[in-house]
């Protein structure tokens, strides 16, 4: 503090007239965090999304998946048999398909649940057992058509030749807990809540991962999911990618249910969505638990917007499509940004556009620290002080509860700016 005081004790002239005015400055700080903020989501001032892995070559294979008959085989399969997982395993022996039924068992207190996981792995022709990409899907009823597009692929990489990395396909029981089972065992990472099979085989190093889910046999969009535990993002190259070959394809890739925004608001309502379900929204998807091992992940998430045009085939060929790149890719994702606001699905914020924004956020706070500090003569609890953070966890609840409810998408715009109310103002300390 010896900079912000004279020999004597005192603040010097500079901070007295900034602390007399404290409530302006606030002010002026909080206006121009929002005004900052409304012109940086525009397209033209902040930066287009690009791949910066070159290695990737994202969509420009020629995929070669076409086993709609067997998709609809695998479909017509989970209807008619009771036991969803059984056939599932059943299926990948019969396709020469390493197999593993994994059994756990989630003990917690008013929470127990029980589950088995169906693993197949698709080894390296090229390579030994090093590096591995991995799939995803969950085993539900509403997810059948990504259940039987996921086993098909399965049986197709198992008949090619060019696989520089084993594949792993997880068919997930109990969707997040069932995944977690998978990883914390695959990773040697022990719970004393969780129980589970050991696995029989390992795959060393997953370089990238990302989990399908489809609802109906037709489709126009891809919504890409990103978001995981913790506030962890994935590398950015690989949304890049997913929109790619979404492109390719002719569908209308998006993120939180946006692609290309026109207007102000909708680019507002976009980045609200990013950053409060960052804050709040840890179980997105499958993908959200992969971010504590450190491993890139997406979940890609087909669905009829309009007049759907694309095939359960042509869902096979994005994931192909994927594979592709992941198996090209030199090492780890490293080359993008790991920190970053989505504005659109073109467009974002890099963690440097955004920092002078909570610059400006936080700077009150310094201010206000700095005026108790200086007129602090005794030790006291003014009731304001009490009040304020009474406030600020009534807020934090509301916009907790509310991010992840229905009611998300109605008031996402408002609550992100509710952040900005100045409190300390009304009830000052």
């Amino acid at each position: 503090m010896r900079l912000l005081s004279q020999s004597i004790g005192k603040p010097p002239i500079f901070m007295e007239k900034i602390l007399s005015k404290w409530w302006k400055v606030c002010i002026i700080s909080k206006l121009l965090a929002i005004i900052y903020i409304c012109i940086i989501i525009q397209p033209e001032y902040n930066e287009h999304t690009m791949v910066s892995e070159n290695a990737l070559l994202p969509a420009l294979v020629t995929e070669r998946f076409s086993y709609y008959q067997r998709i609809l085989t695998f479909l017509n399969g989970f209807h008619n048999e009771r036991n969803i997982s059984d056939y599932i395993n059943k299926q990948l022996l019969a396709y020469g398909i390493m197999t593993q039924k994994m059994r756990f068992t989630v003990t917690l207190p008013g929470f127990n649940q029980s589950g088995t996981n169906i693993i197949g792995v698709v080894r390296a022709s090229r390579s030994s057992s090093t590096e591995a990409m991995l799939v995803a899907v969950s085993i539900t009823k509403t997810n059948l058509e990504a259940l039987a597009v996921v086993l098909a692929l399965a049986t197709y990489c198992r008949e090619q030749i060019y696989w520089a990395r084993d594949i792993q396909f997880i068919f997930v029981d109990k969707s997040l807990v069932g995944l977690t089972a998978y990883l914390a065992q695959y990773h040697e990472h022990h719970h004393s809540f969780l129980q589970s099979d050991k696995l029989h085989f390992h795959s060393g190093a997953i370089v990238g991962a990302f989990a399908v889910k489809a609802k109906g046999s037709v489709f126009d969009t891809i919504n890409i999911e990103h978001n995981m535990v913790n506030g962890l993002l994935p590398n950015l190259d690989l949304i890049n990618l997913m929109a790619k070959l979404a492109d390719k394809f002719g569908l209308n890739p998006e993120v939180f249910n946006h692609g290309y925004q026109e207007s102000w608001w909708d680019l507002a309502e976009t980045t609200s969505k990013a950053m409060l379900s960052q804050a709040f929204n840890e179980k997105e998807g499958l993908h959200s638990i992969f971010g504590p091992y450190g491993i890139q992940a997406v979940t890609i998430h087909v669905k009829n917007a309009m007049e759907g045009h694309a095939s359960l085939t042509d869902l096979g060929r994005i994931c192909e499509g994927a594979l592709r790149s992941l198996n090209n890719i030199l090492e780890k994702f490293h080359q993008s940004y790991f920190l970053y606001i989505m504005t659109d699905i073109r467009h974002f914020l890099s963690v440097a556009y955004y920092m002078p924004a909570l610059g400006l956020i936080l700077f009150p706070l310094l201010i206000l620290a700095l005026r108790n500090w200086f007129s602090l003569k005794e030790f006291s609890f003014p009731n304001s002080f009490v009040l304020l953070h009474v406030i600020g966890i009534v807020q934090y609840c509301i916009i907790r509860n509310v991010a992840v409810s229905q009611f998300y998408h109605t008031y996402m715009v408002m609550l992100s700016f509710s952040a900005f109310i100045p409190w300390y103002l009304l009830f000052p300390l």
